[in-house]
């Protein structure tokens, strides 16, 4: 959803009001998908799920114009690096599946998550 949100960021303008109202709604939904995914698998939220799910909500968020869900992302962003990130490099997701691919799985959408809620973000807090 990565490549199809962030085109959705970039291309809007570009649209008329109805499909711009059929974009934002869906991508409402998304978000509340996520948040729900979140609440059914609460394991998950310290696991490479988390970032995954934080950054599409955060994409979501961007294309709807929500910046209450942008901040809620950011939020629940500190809050799985405080809670899944060793000091050491470490992770949850490398300390019980012992891979680093789980490992990384999860630092990947972290970055992109910090691209996106970073506060320069032409559009995004202004």
């Amino acid at each position: 959803l990565d490549p199809l949100l962030t085109a959705a960021v970039l291309f809007q303008g570009w649209m008329t009001e109805g499909e711009r109202a059929v974009l934002h709604a869906w991508c409402r939904a998304l978000i509340e998908r996520g948040r729900a995914s979140a609440r059914e698998w609460p394991g998950t939220t310290t696991n490479n799920w988390h970032p995954k799910r934080l950054k599409v909500r955060a994409l979501g968020a961007l294309v709807a114009g929500d910046a209450a869900a942008l901040a809620e992302a950011r939020a629940e962003a500190e809050a799985y690096v405080a809670a899944s990130l060793r000091a050491d490099g470490t992770s949850v997701d490398l300390e019980e599946r012992d891979a680093l691919s789980y490992h990384s799985g999860g630092l990947r959408p972290l970055v992109r998550l910090a691209a996106i809620l970073e506060p320069s973000h032409p559009g995004l807090y202004g």
